[in-house]
């Protein structure tokens, strides 16, 4: 045991160096003498206890940060670590929302870093305590190597981040504004395969995928704001539900970030109840293509032109898209937003 104490619109951003976006505003246990995540913790900071199976996190503080060596310590050859299997379910959970930075590391045998990707294929759910318990705290992953959320993979969840960029703590864990830089040239990606599920569906729930190339083939609902970005290093600023986004080095993929499955929540309730989802992409030293698929709905609430009353609600889903943009690798992004309808091409130019 470890225990330590202590209305969806869509939208472009077009950026100086082209940063170019789109935006549109709980499972079965581990079995006994088993562990559920497939690794070794140990407690940075806060207070939580974690048992032996490893399918539990019960936090005492608001804020924790947990490391993780995976028990898997083959070589970089030896390919993806399944850190959560097919089957297992991992809880966290509270009395009060909560904040829990889980950075999984993998090592060789010799003890030493080595760059592996780390798979979930199981169920990861976060909630906070009452009667019933309710889907709450916000859940963050960090592994450098790269995280593939597989086929199987659920996460029941207040909050969550995905992301293959380091996570800046220097300053304690700040949940509303989280720092993430990746090394230079990292080819490190996040995926979600077809079938994978992420469900954030408390009110002002927020999901981000952040690597140097993420890619979406799954499904996400979220009940507030949504961000894929594909980039080295980025700043995201959680503010009234809503991202505030800026990109300090981009990404040497391609496309930077690959959407083929479906984002999409439920529908605003007004201003107070923002509903956004953000596609990022900045190119670091060549042109790059986003490229933007499969199913991103808005769902818009329409009201009488004579008396203003609500009337039925209608989803709108988006048609394929493709994103362009060069930049040149010194420059700073510098945001400013469009709105564009549903068809739209997202496109950047340099400006």
């Amino acid at each position: 045991m470890t225990t330590k104490h202590g209305t969806f619109s869509l939208w472009t951003l077009l950026g100086r160096t082209s940063a170019v976006a789109l935006a549109v505003g709980l499972g079965a246990g581990a079995a006994i003498g088993q562990k559920a995540f497939q690794g070794t913790p140990s407690i940075v900071s806060g207070d939580a206890y974690i048992p032996p199976s490893t399918d539990s996190v019960s936090l005492n503080s608001t804020q924790a940060v947990i490391d993780w060596t995976p028990d898997d310590r083959g070589p970089a050859s030896a390919g993806t670590i399944d850190f959560l299997p097919q089957g297992n379910t991992v809880t966290f959970s509270s009395f009060s929302d909560f904040t829990v930075l889980n950075r999984i590391l993998p090592l060789d045998g010799n003890g030493l870093p080595v760059s592996r990707a780390i798979a979930f294929n199981g169920t990861v759910q976060s909630q906070v305590s009452g009667s019933p318990p309710s889907a709450g705290g916000a859940v963050w992953f960090y592994s450098p190597g790269g995280i593939i959320a597989g086929a199987n993979s659920v996460f029941n969840v207040g909050s969550l981040v995905l992301t293959a960029n380091a996570i800046d703590i220097s300053n304690g864990l700040d949940r509303n504004n989280i720092r993430f830089a990746g090394p230079a040239g990292s080819t490190s990606s996040v995926e979600l395969l077809p079938g994978a599920q992420i469900n954030a569906l408390s009110v002002g729930s927020y999901v981000a995928l952040v690597a140097p190339r993420v890619v979406q083939g799954g499904t996400v609902t979220v009940n507030g704001s949504t961000a894929y970005v594909g980039a080295e290093a980025a700043d995201i600023r959680i503010n009234n539900g809503l991202f505030d986004i800026a990109i300090t080095a981009g990404t040497t993929d391609a496309s930077g970030v690959v959407h083929s499955g479906t984002t999409n929540g439920p529908e605003s309730a007004g201003s107070a109840d923002p509903q956004r989802i953000f596609m990022v992409a900045v190119p670091k030293n060549n042109a790059l293509t986003m490229l933007l698929s499969g199913n991103v709905a808005t769902r818009q609430r329409r009201r009488s032109p004579r008396t203003g009353a609500p009337l039925c609600s209608r989803r709108v889903p988006t048609s394929p898209m493709t994103s362009t943009g060069t930049s040149s690798p010194r420059a700073t992004p510098r945001r400013r937003w469009r709105r564009v309808s549903a068809s739209d091409r997202a496109t950047g130019g340099t400006t």
